[in-house]
């Protein structure tokens, strides 16, 4: 009997072996390839989309790259972001005022060009500038006042009559504040040729300002002053705006039928009867993080309360996601509707509406929509590369080798260029993996340990039931 009650004891410890064993080794499930480019560098980087999440049931921190040799390759889960656009020029322009400046003008007359006077005559009030006083045919410089500028310079336009003594022109520009000290900008040459239906203008001198960086601009004329005659000044400013191109979006709808219960299932107050309502039912098959939900209603016209409930299994309770007013109306020949319904990244698998009881509705579909997320990981030399699914709790230190790498890259060449690359369906030899369904994974190790353990267990009462018998047997009757 003690050699018997060894084997037992002998089978739960080789069960609980096995049992620690199948615990330590943890299912991995390829899921998806990832195809890349010709010449695909170190960075990569693919969006996860509705295919990926056929499959997982529990949540991101589930997806891994393997490479070929299945090792875990550093990776993270990041928002999908979308890629700034090419910069694009944008010009901004703005006249300013300018006067025509003789030689012998002082600094306190030049002020006075900036100062006008009322003169009442009668009813009526009169300003009166001084700036006509200082004009004259071969002037100095010009003044260009700065005030009403409401942008930064990055260039003068200057407009001319063209005249054969003023075809080419050399100009200097100096800045002040005080038209008392001034600073040397820039200079340079303009042209302006327009001979027998022929043209070369270049009128636009380089000069870059800050805003209000100076209050009054002097441009000097250096060489074909002589009757010239200005007709206009303008500063431009050259901007360049970037724009995040729109993001890519996944949507995909939902077809219900209508509820068995169709009285409400919302119960914020527990003595409160259920009140009637036209129900409707969904069930998802994939568990992607939906981000809005819209309703489509087809051609009908609704307009009242709508209650929107989710559960993540049957079993759990419902869970209120909108309550309020909903409406599809036809304005003209187009259709309004309710904006969609924010959802925070919601997986749940059953869906409920409710609307209100006093207009019939036919099923509507379920319009669900989400910024799909990306897989970013480092590669190395041993492709292809598998996105799979794992239990085995190793995101966080992929995720922490993924950052260490990332920042010894930055700091020693930059950022780096991350590659595209797309999923594609796994080669053959892994259909049978795939097929294994949805959070099932093929274990032996498993199988033998419960297999030993209940064989174990069944050897253990066997022989307990002898000793039981026989520590119960009457004592035998001596001859």
């Amino acid at each position: 009997m003690i050699k018997f009650l060894a084997c037992g004891w002998l089978l739960v410890l080789l069960s609980l072996a096995a049992g620690a064993s199948a615990q330590t080794i943890n299912p991995v499930r390829p899921l998806f390839e990832i195809k890349l480019g010709a010449g695909a560098g170190t960075f990569i980087q693919v969006p996860l989309n509705l295919r990926a999440y056929e499959f997982n049931w529990a949540s991101d921190n589930q997806f891994v790259v393997l490479d070929a040799q299945q090792n875990p390759l550093p990776s993270t889960i990041t928002p999908w972001q979308a890629p700034l656009a090419a910069p694009q020029p944008a010009i901004k322009r703005q006249s300013v005022p300018f006067f025509a400046v003789a030689a012998e003008t002082s600094a306190e007359a030049l002020r006075e060009v900036f100062i006008t006077r009322n003169h009442v005559q009668g009813d009526a009030i009169k300003r009166i500038s001084q700036h006509d006083t200082l004009s004259n045919n071969t002037p100095e410089f010009y003044l260009i006042d700065l005030h009403t500028l409401e942008q930064g310079i990055s260039g003068l336009v200057i407009d001319w009559q063209n005249n054969t003594q003023n075809q080419f022109l050399q100009v200097q520009i100096d800045g002040s504040n005080n038209l008392q000290d001034w600073q040397h900008l820039t200079q340079g040459s303009l042209v302006q040729v327009l001979e027998q239906g022929q043209s070369l203008i270049h009128n636009r001198i380089n000069l870059t300002l800050a805003k209000q960086a100076f209050a009054y601009l002097r441009l000097s004329i250096l060489r074909g002053a002589e009757q010239l005659q200005i007709n206009q000044i303008t500063a431009e400013e050259l901007l360049y705006t970037t724009s995040n191109t729109q993001p890519v979006s996944e949507s995909w709808s939902l077809a219900g039928t209508p509820a068995a219960e169709q009285s409400s299932q919302y119960f914020p107050n527990a003595h409160r009867a259920a009140s009637a309502v036209h129900a409707f039912e969904y069930s998802r098959q994939e568990h992607t993080p939906a981000e809005y939900l819209s309703i489509d209603l087809g051609n009908q016209t609704y307009a009242n309360s709508l209650r929107v409930l989710s559960r993540p299994t049957a079993k759990d309770k419902w869970q209120l996601i909108y309550q309020g007013i909903w409406f599809q109306t036809q304005v003209g020949e187009q259709w309004q509707k309710a904006e969609p319904i924010k959802l925070s990244a919601n997986r749940a698998q059953f869906w409920r509406l409710e609307f209100a009881p006093m207009q019939p509705v036919a099923a509507p579909k379920l319009v669900f929509s989400w910024q799909p997320i990306r897989v970013q990981f480092i590669a190395n030399n041993a492709p292809p590369f598998v996105l799979a699914l794992s239990d085995d709790n190793g995101s966080v230190s992929r995720q922490q080798v993924f950052n260490q790498i990332l920042a010894k890259h930055r700091l020693q060449t930059g950022e780096p260029a991350w590659i595209n690359a797309d999923l594609i369906a796994l080669p053959p030899h892994y259909s049978a993996l795939k097929q294994a369904g949805p959070g099932i994974a093929i274990n032996w190790r498993q199988w033998l340990f419960w297999l030993a353990l209940l064989s174990a267990v069944a050897l253990l009462a066997f022989f307990a039931l002898r000793l039981i018998k026989q520590l119960n047997l009457p004592p035998s009757k001596q001859d």
